[in-house]
């Protein structure tokens, strides 16, 4: 019997007859605009962000997903959250080892080398700029655009490239940093970012860039409403194809054995070490799957994001078929095929092969290497689900790790009691 649902999917959309009279419109329609699209095949590229799930909840995709070339994407949360982190580590890393061209346009001073160095990254392929103004900030853009544009011609090669522009919130307004203190104006430092934006949007998308726009939320005076708000007007949450906000969930501890552990800083140990944290990436808006869904992943002081954390969760409740029904779904017991067996799963109505969430890793390793496809997993070194991931190592010279080390002896392992005020002194 044919369900309801089964019908309506069955059913095309549009009729023959009213498609032959689209196609007319648009063959005659196409001679006075060239750029009229009829079957969009156009298909959006993706870059990679280092972490599974986010990739699932950010582009609705697995191993090619992430961050969408041609789109403006807006990351906003609280100081000391790992927003720069996240930024120059899950982008420009990855557009580095993609060929590609990174440029990052530091409004808040605040890129250290040594640093970036320690999260994996390499600064000596970084293009670095220090706008001074709104109007500079949005003109660098552009002109990075013109550039590469030029470069592709010349070398004939699809060169991805990505700007990062952290943070939206520290670039003054030209009057503000001509005539100085005391000449603030937010509604101008709005508009300005409007204009920026309606000049870049077209811009981004015919050169199929990758705008990042780092932001901050101030604290918001009104009466009713949201307590907090981000920097800038409306013209990210209008323009931005992505909208994500991070949150600080908890603190990863690394005790004298080795072991990660979620810890909070009065229950740490005078030798443990704060080696990372947890954080909450949460999707406000999206033009690319369904909105307003959120996961956990683990960003580590030392090789970056955790690939897999909280990778079972996030395919359980957010990986669906095109129809929205979940792919990941209770397996039948043995002895009554009827009845689900508690705790123990299978995707696709695959029955032969159950796993349960200890062994779900094991599981995808031996029947699905599929969704492993474009992360790093060390079989050896990880830990199964439910524990922590082991820290990702990362290929330094010696030069490069005494002086890692040296910055950590003078102030890293203070950090986890001064991260706050550190973050509040630079904002």
């Amino acid at each position: 019997m044919t369900t309801k649902r089964e019908a309506l999917e069955a059913t095309p959309i549009i009729e023959a007859d009213q498609f032959n009279l689209i196609e007319t419109i648009h063959a005659d329609m196409k001679k006075d605009f060239a750029e009229l699209r009829l079957r969009d095949d156009s298909v959006t590229d993706f870059c990679p962000s280092g972490n599974a799930s986010i990739d699932l909840v950010a582009s609705d995709k697995i191993g090619n997903g992430g961050w969408a070339f041609g789109r403006i994407i807006e990351m906003y949360g609280d100081e000391s959250t790992g927003k720069s982190m996240l930024a120059n580590l899950c982008l420009i890393n990855t557009i580095h080892r993609l060929g590609g061209i990174g440029f990052l346009m530091d409004t808040e001073n605040g890129f250290t080398p040594a640093f970036y160095r320690m999260l994996g990254g390499d600064p000596d392929a970084l293009l670095i700029h220090n706008p001074k103004h709104i109007d500079e900030a949005w003109a660098f853009v552009l002109k990075a655009i013109e550039k590469v544009e030029v470069l592709r011609k010349k070398t004939g090669k699809n060169i991805p490239f990505a700007i990062v522009y952290d943070s939206l919130a520290g670039s003054p307004t030209v009057e503000e940093y001509e005539k100085g203190m005391g000449t603030v104006d937010y509604g101008k430092r709005g508009k300005a970012h409007y204009q920026g934006c309606r000049l870049a949007v077209d811009r981004i998308r015919e050169s199929n860039a990758l705008l990042f726009v780092v932001n901050q939320l101030r604290a918001t005076m009104a009466q009713f409403g949201p307590e907090q708000d981000s920097v800038g007007g409306k013209a990210m949450k209008y323009f931005a194809s992505l909208r994500c906000h991070l949150k600080r969930s908890k603190r990863l501890y690394e005790s004298t054995s080795g072991e990660v552990a979620i810890k909070t800083q009065s229950g740490a140990k005078a030798s443990d070490r704060f080696v990372g944290m947890r954080c909450k990436f949460q999707v406000e808006k999206t033009r690319f799957t369904v909105p307003f869904r959120e996961v956990e992943f683990d960003l580590y002081f030392r090789g970056g994001v955790s690939p897999f954390s909280g990778w079972y969760g996030v395919l359980k409740d957010h990986w669906v078929d095109e129809f929205g029904k979940n792919r990941i779904t209770g397996a039948p017991a043995k002895t009554d095929p009827t009845k689900v067996r508690p705790g123990y799963y299978m995707i696709d109505g695959d029955t032969d092969n159950s796993f349960t969430e200890k062994t779900f890793m094991e599981y995808l390793v031996k029947n699905r290497p599929d969704l492993l496809a474009g992360y790093k997993y060390d079989e050896e070194a990880a830990e199964l689900l439910g524990k922590e991931e082991s820290v990702q190592a990362v290929d330094i010279s010696p030069e490069e790790q005494e002086e890692a080390e040296k910055l950590r002896q003078e102030g890293w392992d203070d950090e986890s009691e001064e991260s706050d005020a550190s973050a509040a002194d630079k904002v």
